[in-house]
């Protein structure tokens, strides 16, 4: 980052002290974790659920930090605020529009990381981008990327997760998008709302701070967002498998852990992908990047070798050789939708291993919890896959569902310690296992029980 002190004091409601005001003094970095410190950088003090970033300003000062932005008077070179938090945001704010890039803001209720992973790609064959590290999608964590830009930065990738009303709206003051992709609308964090249509809107807080010539590119098959999308007034472009859409995947086939081919056409061309990332989301995830690609002058060439040679981030659809076993570890989070697409590619690898799928609790579900895990059980029930094992609270509703459909090879275990005690008879040499959960229930642990055999 670029920003000079004096820009810092001007846009702050604060109080200075120790600070001797230098019009020319850069800063190159902004921290509020001590480990990242260097030497001569600003550690700003945030107050979280289970920490006090102003516990740990000796340790910044010791480590090298110039000075501190904090909450409260401390003999350190300071900036006193009200709110380190919303200091840290106005600072990312003001920071963004003084960069400039090209924004494109990648939301919905799943496949965001996959999509903005694949837009990232296609668009470094001509501009310096910068994108979400991991997920890093919350009003910290969007602050975080958008300080870490540098002036030579062209185009922002910046994926945008919430959890409640009015988080999006904080996190699209502090971006003002040129492009919104929307994925899709589905049901996670519904328990931290109570309808459908509440995700609705918390989600189209993202249009509130879009420029006005700012493009909208979403999912035409979202039976959701096309109820809902007249409520925007940007212009559209709508992705997916209708033949009404702007851009079609109209073939997909999914040859399960081996990879996948699909076909596109936009705007009377034909594109043919052989990937060897899996999972039948991408058969919607690629598609932003194409239309993206095409927008933004992206040769033709260059767009299809970046998809193709996309590799998936950590617990995300990756493939892990454990002794005589292939494990799809899906364990970084879960929806239902995600559950679905995961269970698809496994069925779909062809082959005479015995494919085994390890399932685990979707969270945050609240009222519908039970209904939803419910209706996982149903789609199982005709699945040509040889072991269903649940682990957890919740996703035993989608066990006895699916134990009244009579599925033959079918066990559940309360918590993975009574599970660990029988997993030895539960597994197979030369076995395909999907281990998939959201991430607080932590199914990768399953890898160790499996270098443990």
């Amino acid at each position: 980052m670029n920003i000079k002190v004096k820009e810092i004091i001007n846009l702050l409601d604060c109080k200075i002290k120790n600070i001797n005001i230098d019009d020319n003094e850069v800063i190159d970095q902004i921290s509020t974790d001590t480990r990242n410190i260097t030497k001569g950088s600003v550690f700003l003090a945030l107050i979280g659920e289970k920490f006090d970033g102003h516990d740990f300003i000796e340790k910044a000062i010791d480590n090298g930090a110039k000075f501190i932005i904090s909450e409260i008077q401390v003999d350190y070179p300071c900036i006193i605020v009200k709110n380190t938090k919303e200091a840290y945001l106005k600072i990312a704010e003001f920071y963004r529009e003084k960069i400039n890039p090209i924004v494109i803001a990648v939301t919905g209720s799943v496949g965001k990381t996959t999509t903005k992973e694949f837009i990232s790609n296609v668009l470094k064959n001509k501009y310096n981008v910068l994108t979400t590290y991991k997920n890093f999608n919350n009003e910290i964590g969007v602050s975080k990327t958008i300080l870490s830009l540098k002036e030579t930065d062209e185009v922002l990738v910046i994926e945008l997760g919430m959890d409640h009303a009015g988080e999006m709206r904080v996190l699209s003051k502090i971006v003002k998008p040129d492009y919104v992709i929307l994925t899709n609308i589905g049901l996670s964090h519904v328990g931290n709302f109570n309808s459908k249509d509440d995700i609705v809107k918390a989600k189209f807080e993202v249009f509130e701070y879009i420029k006005k010539d700012g493009l909208v590119i979403y999912n035409g098959d979202d039976e959701t967002l096309n109820k809902n999308i007249h409520k925007v007034e940007n212009k559209t472009f709508k992705f997916g498998y209708g033949k009404e859409n702007d851009i079609i995947t109209n073939s997909f086939i999914s040859k399960g852990i081996y990879g996948t081919k699909i076909k596109v056409n936009i705007l009377e061309k034909t594109y043919n992908f052989n990937t060897t990332a899996i999972g039948n989301h991408l058969g919607y995830s690629i598609l932003p990047a194409v239309i993206l690609g095409e927008l933004m002058d992206i040769n033709s060439t260059e767009i299809i070798k970046e998809i193709e040679s996309y590799k998936y981030a950590d617990k995300r659809m990756a493939l892990v050789k454990v002794n005589n076993f292939t494990v799809i570890n899906d364990t970084y989070n879960a929806s239902l939708e995600s559950m679905k697409s995961a269970i698809d590619t496994l069925e779909d690898t062809p082959g005479d291993l015995k494919k085994i799928a390890f399932l685990s609790d979707i969270l945050e579900l609240g009222n519908m919890s039970k209904e939803i895990h419910e209706e996982l059980g149903l789609y199982l029930k005709n699945k040509k896959i040889n072991k269903v094992i649940f682990v957890g609270k919740e996703v035993k509703y989608s066990y006895l569902k699916l134990k009244e459909e009579k599925f033959p090879d079918l066990r559940y275990f309360n918590n993975k310690e009574e599970l660990k005690k029988e997993f030895k008879e539960l597994v197979e040499n030369d076995s395909i296992i999907l281990l998939k959960g959201s991430r607080g229930t932590r199914m990768e642990e399953l890898i160790e029980y499996l270098k443990e055999l």
